[in-house]
C-alpha cells in the first residue's frame, strides 16, 4: 500500500470512531427524552383527571347553589 493510501485508511478510522461515539450519544438522547415523554404523557394524564374532578365538584356546587 502506499503511503496516501494507509493516511486515507487511518483517517477513515478516525472519522468512523467519531461516527460510533456520536451514534452512541444520539442513541442515549434518544432514550432521555423518551423517559421526558412518558413523564409528560402522565402529568397530562394526571391533569385530565383533576380537570374531571373539577368539573363534578363545580357542578355539584351548582346544584347546593
Amino acid at each position: 500500500m502506499s503511503k496516501a493510501a494507509i493516511v486515507v485508511s487511518k483517517a477513515a478510522i478516525v472519522v468512523s470512531k467519531a461516527a460510533i461515539v456520536v451514534s452512541k450519544a444520539a442513541i442515549v438522547v434518544s432514550k432521555a427524552a423518551i423517559v421526558v415523554s412518558k413523564a409528560a404523557i402522565v402529568v397530562s394524564k394526571a391533569a385530565i383527571v383533576v380537570s374531571k374532578a373539577a368539573i363534578v365538584v363545580s357542578k355539584t356546587a351548582i346544584a347546593y347553589a
